[in-house]
């Protein structure tokens, strides 16, 4: 009888040991598989606070084109440029052309 119980007793302590052991290595798998995920987090997290930032402004430039756009649409945008640039008048106007004082006094130099 002693010796069964001693068998029992040995079956138990290797049953609780091997329990342990079990427990112990569920538990540190279950760190590295959280420690592995939250880096993984991490990086997905800032991926997505970069591609946040990178919408905000792109929103911004949309709005700026916009607004410059409607600029341009403008008519009297247009026609100033199409003076300034281009040197366009309208059929009813009359242009002047204002030389400058140095040419103008070297043209009367010439003539004298």
């Amino acid at each position: 009888m002693f010796l069964c119980k001693k068998k029992i007793e040995k079956k138990v302590i290797f049953r609780n040991k091997f329990m342990t052991l079990f427990l112990c290595c569920t538990v540190l798998m279950f760190c590295f598989i959280n420690y592995f995920e939250r880096k993984s987090y991490n990086k997905l997290a800032l991926e997505a606070k970069k591609i946040t930032n990178e919408i905000k402004k792109e929103k911004a430039k949309k709005v700026k084109l916009r607004k410059q756009k409607n600029v341009y649409n403008n008519d009297g945008y247009v026609e100033k440029i199409a003076r300034q640039k281009l040197g366009m008048i309208k059929s009813d106007e009359i242009v002047f052309y204002i030389e400058d004082a140095l040419e103008l006094n070297q043209k009367c130099d010439g003539e004298k």
